[in-house]
């Protein structure tokens, strides 16, 4: 893995590309240093992403792509990236009409804006292509009750227009959600698309306490990208299923 972190203030962070880069190649968002790519987390008072405990920089696996991905990609190679996250503390919904407290957003702000100063008279809004794909463990919210559809979650399997903001040093609007299915792990591919750019993540996130404690023991303990696939593919039977399956994506042989 990287001696050098950047994005993180994980002490045991594990980052790696291919090929290797260390430190990772990846634009640092202004102000806040986090990572310029698709990020989840909780809309509430500070808005901070749930930064990935794992972060893997690799081309694209375009022949393991879902057919709706492949299709919508047509020619273009986007920018991939794979990213573990511990569990992502709940938080209750800010829609008035809404309590649940097992919805996360999907955080494109980093990524469209990355070359803005992020400063507390930055006001920018743009329109940009989003589309969640592959998913297990989460399933689409806030989709209807809106008559702008930039407004809504986020859609399944196909791509539509949505809002990315920020004023007042605050990403906006609160858009872009999904539910975590509880008691599941979650994994999903996430498409991003904005002025000829296309960005795309796959991303698995821990749901039980008991996943975190064993997630963070891996990172800890392992050194090569072999070493903690095989030891997270040993945290449960969801971790194994998602391990085989990032094993093809990075070109690696599980044994």
């Amino acid at each position: 893995k990287n001696s050098t972190t950047t994005g993180t203030f994980h002490p045991h962070a594990f980052q790696i590309s291919i090929p290797q880069e260390d430190p990772l190649e990846i634009h640092l968002f202004d102000g806040l240093g986090y990572h310029c790519i698709t990020q989840c987390g909780v809309y509430g008072d500070d808005y901070d992403p749930s930064i990935g405990v794992v972060l893997i920089k690799c081309p694209p696996p375009v022949s393991s792509l879902p057919p709706e991905l492949l299709s919508i990609l047509e020619n273009q190679t986007p920018e991939f990236y794979i990213q573990v996250h511990d569990i992502i503390p709940p938080q209750t919904c800010q829609h008035f009409t809404c309590e649940e407290t097992n919805e996360i957003n999907l955080m494109m702000h980093m990524w469209t804006y990355k070359d803005l100063e992020f400063t507390s008279d930055l006001d920018v809004q743009k329109q940009i292509s989003v589309g969640l794909f592959d998913a297990k463990g989460v399933r689409p919210t806030h989709l209807k009750e809106y008559e702008n559809e930039v407004n809504g979650g986020m859609p399944f399997n196909h791509m539509e227009t949505r809002l990315v903001g920020i004023h007042s040093m605050r990403f906006s609007p609160l858009n872009c959600q999904i539910a975590l299915i509880p008691g599941e792990l979650h994994s999903f591919f996430c498409l991003a698309r904005f002025e000829g750019r296309s960005f795309l993540t796959y991303h698995i996130i821990a749901d039980s306490q008991e996943q975190s404690n064993k997630l963070n023991k891996c990172i800890e303990d392992n050194q090569t990208l072999h070493q903690l696939m095989k030891a997270m593919s040993l945290i449960d039977q969801e971790f194994h299923q998602e391990m085989q399956k990032v094993a093809i994506f990075v070109g690696i042989k599980m044994d």
